[in-house]
């Protein structure tokens, strides 16, 4: 991209995306859309904020979330695997790009705590951050089952402590998937192809 981010505003951006996918035909491709616009918690303070820029950040999240499912669309009609991550409460799952993807033959979601794979934000405590995940990929849904029972606020993987709450500078470092869960995707990837 010429020293240029990936910047799927730009619809130049996404044509080369797209073209890139189009020539290499990755097995795997993964998408983890930015999320704030779809957060519960965002739409409970929308009704404080300048009506117009909760407008702009609606149809920019919009216009990400169709071209990404439409990359999961080609990849499933190709024979070849994606893997899509939100928040589990995200208002994003009921979009209709994202339930016409879920639709497809081989579609399924699961979901998991991030806390059981090292999910940290940053803080060194635990971040539980419920995470779902779609994917035509059983072999990868399979290593999202995770869950933490979260007894009394406390964690259930092997450690001390108790979880952070994942707001602010904390939500913003767990946007960063932990070293474990990469791995554990890796494996995933992996198990598919047998």
């Amino acid at each position: 991209t010429d020293g240029r981010a990936w910047n799927f505003d730009e619809e130049e951006m996404r044509q080369r995306a797209r073209k890139k996918v189009d020539t290499e035909e990755p097995m795997f491709l993964i998408g983890s859309p930015f999320c704030t616009p779809y957060s519960p918690l965002q739409a409970l303070s929308a009704n404080r904020r300048d009506p117009e820029e909760v407008r702009r950040e609606q149809i920019r999240a919009a216009v990400h979330m169709e071209f990404v499912t439409s990359l999961y669309r080609a990849q499933v009609l190709a024979g070849r695997y994606f893997l899509h991550e939100h928040p589990l409460c995200a208002t994003s799952w009921t979009l209709e790009c994202i339930l016409d993807v879920m639709s497809m033959d081989g579609v399924d979601t699961e979901w998991c705590d991030q806390c059981q794979y090292g999910q940290d934000g940053g803080s060194g405590s635990p971040v539980k951050k419920p995470t779902r995940w779609m994917s035509n990929s059983l072999g990868i849904l399979n290593i999202f089952k995770r869950k933490c029972n979260n007894q009394d606020g406390r964690f259930s993987r092997p450690g001390v402590g108790t979880h952070s709450l994942c707001t602010g500078d904390v939500a913003r470092m767990a946007a960063i998937y932990p070293m474990n869960l990469w791995k554990a995707i890796i494996h995933g990837c992996r198990a598919q192809l047998g």
